[in-house]
């Protein structure tokens, strides 16, 4: 998302919890959620961040399988 990375670039940490509070509607909508959980990720590499998967499970536990797919697709090996 252009958001993300623009607002990363001036060094604000934005996550994805953080449109989820301006747009409560999107958390229950599983490619879109995906689509802002896969630039995060990103960046947060880019800055030199190693994201686990353990902590995108506890942030959000309903997308255990989608999130797994993606987070081996962005070379974070889920465990087990």
């Amino acid at each position: 998302m252009q958001d993300q990375r623009q607002r990363w670039s001036r060094g604000e940490r934005v996550l994805v919890e953080s449109y989820l509070e301006q747009h409560p509607e999107l958390a229950s909508n599983t490619p879109v959620l995906l689509d802002l959980i896969e630039p995060e990720i990103s960046l947060r590499q880019e800055h030199g961040e190693a994201p686990q998967p353990a902590e995108y499970f506890a942030r959000f536990p309903s997308l255990q399988a989608p999130l797994s797919q993606l987070l081996s697709k962005r070379g974070t090996t889920p465990p087990g």
